[in-house]
């Protein structure tokens, strides 16, 4: 067996309004790859999930762009439901329609504990029973698709 060894330099983020609002547009576009069926449904629901996170973050930063909302938004982590909640008191504006709101609160506790992600038992759960407790990928498409719209109106945040 042989041993490689990689050598790379440091990589800088800046992690800024516009960085989260086109990472939000690459996720929204990386679920819409995938085709339809219950076998892409657990990659499609994190990445449309992960794209309605990125751009709420987005929108919440580049109304704040201060360093402590950014400690901020790390510790709200993978919480849409309290994302969307800062998004309105921010914004002063309804993100979403009670309806898309619903399909966010249903997939936002696996979202949350990361089981989309790493295919916890509570996913394995939700399968068995049919998937009944989490939205359809469209549903949450939907969501991601106004989120990015919004985005887009204000021009992914470029001047930001």
């Amino acid at each position: 067996m042989t041993d490689y060894v990689l050598r790379a330099e440091t990589a800088h983020f800046n992690l800024s309004s516009y960085g989260w609002a086109k990472f939000c547009q690459h996720a929204h576009a990386m679920a819409a790859g995938y085709p339809d069926g219950d076998a892409s449904r657990g990659p499609k629901l994190y990445f449309y999930s992960l794209a309605i996170e990125l751009g709420l973050k987005a929108a919440i930063f580049a109304k704040s762009p201060l360093p402590a909302t950014k400690v901020e938004l790390k510790n709200l982590g993978h919480n849409l439901v309290a994302l969307l909640d800062r998004f309105e008191q921010d914004w002063g504006l309804a993100a979403l329609g009670a309806e898309e709101r619903a399909h966010v609160d249903r997939v936002n506790d696996y979202f949350r504990r990361k089981g989309l992600e790493y295919f916890t038992g509570e996913m394995l759960e939700a399968i068995m029973k049919g998937w009944r407790d989490l939205p359809d990928p469209q549903e949450l498409q939907g969501v991601a698709a106004s989120i990015n719209a919004f985005l887009a109106s204000h021009d992914y945040f470029i001047d930001a």
